[in-house]
């Protein structure tokens, strides 16, 4: 880990980490700002990536559907 990341990670660490949907919603309606500082690929593979996170915690765990078919969530 660099001693950037470090710093940057420190920096923050007082503010609260922001919800998946958050996030995907201020990169998307910042992003000119956002690509601006990181870079419009660096944003795009971050949103890509959130959006996938989010995916992946309404599914079932068990049966892998947003409506869980296997009782899981019953």
């Amino acid at each position: 880990m660099s001693e950037a990341f470090k710093k940057a990670e420190a920096a923050i660490a007082h503010l609260p980490t922001p919800n998946i949907e958050d996030f995907i919603d201020y990169a998307k309606t910042n992003f000119v700002e956002l690509s601006l500082l990181y870079g419009e690929g660096f944003v795009v593979h971050a949103v890509h990536i959130a959006e996938l996170l989010l995916e992946a915690e309404t599914k079932c765990s068990q049966c892998g559907c947003m409506i869980c078919e296997c009782g899981e969530y019953e």
